[in-house]
């Protein structure tokens, strides 16, 4: 295609001459004038194809930056979300668990018969056994199924009656949450109320969700220092919580929107 751009401005030349001046054709004044003008066509193509390439090879770079600094977030949202559900399998799972072993072995002593507290030995070293099968990581759980795990790790110390919607009508990551806030709650309840006898419930409504755990206990001896459960419950549920009392027992109402 280069090679015609002479001949073409031999022509272009040629005709502006005869047309616009109105003198002689000069042919080899035209050709000359043609190489210049190929000249400069070809300087201005290569110029624009190195800008071009220039271009490319900009946002190619810009491009691969982009993409590590995705993979780069990716990673540490991955990495925070496990670090944060390790803080809560330890906080929540783990404390409700040691606690309710702690507590029947402590009632097992009580009773004085030697194969109650043989039983409730034997029945904590499987307990311990499990805890590390239970972690996130090795066998991930809905949070119906961790609920009912809370129930069977207090049976014997306390009654823990259900009331929950079927598991499709609420998001996974919200039963989650419910999960781990009955954790706490059947454990705070249990082991600084004294309570025996819980009522879990969940009621969707319009616009929000409502957990209510209602139990037997006495709030009066529940610890009134901000721990790590109420900094949590802080964190997740901003002013839509509250722990209070009725004519009988202790109420921890949470909601979600």
């Amino acid at each position: 295609m280069l090679v015609l751009f002479p001949f073409v401005f031999l022509g272009i030349s040629v005709l502006i001459g005869q047309v616009v001046f109105d003198v002689p054709a000069d042919y080899v004044g035209a050709f000359v004038v043609g190489i210049q003008g190929s000249a400069i066509m070809l300087a201005a193509a290569l110029f624009t194809r190195m800008n071009m390439e220039q271009q490319l090879r900009l946002d190619h770079i810009r491009l691969s930056i982009d993409q590590q600094v995705i993979e780069l977030l990716t990673q540490r949202e991955a990495a925070a979300r496990a670090t944060v559900e390790l803080g809560l399998f330890v906080h929540h799972s783990i404390q409700s668990e040691l606690t309710s072993v702690a507590i029947r072995l402590q009632e097992a002593a009580l009773s004085g018969n030697p194969e109650v507290m043989l039983q409730e030995r034997a029945f904590t070293k499987v307990k311990l056994d499990q805890l590390p099968r239970q972690a996130p990581w090795v066998a991930p759980r809905t949070g119906l199924h961790h609920i009912q795990e809370v129930v069977d790790a207090w049976t014997g110390i306390a009654e823990i009656n259900l009331d929950l919607p079927n598991e499709p009508e609420i998001s996974g990551s919200t039963w989650q949450l419910i999960a781990y806030i009955v954790e706490e709650g059947v454990t705070n309840a249990v082991r600084t109320g004294k309570a025996r006898k819980l009522d879990v419930s969940v009621r969707i409504m319009d616009t929000e969700i409502e957990l209510k755990i209602h139990d037997d206990g006495d709030l009066n001896t529940v610890s009134r220092d901000r721990g790590t459960g109420t900094l949590w419950l802080d964190r997740i549920a901003p002013h839509r919580w509250s722990l209070g009392e009725d004519a009988d027992g202790t109420v921890l109402t949470v909601k979600f929107v």
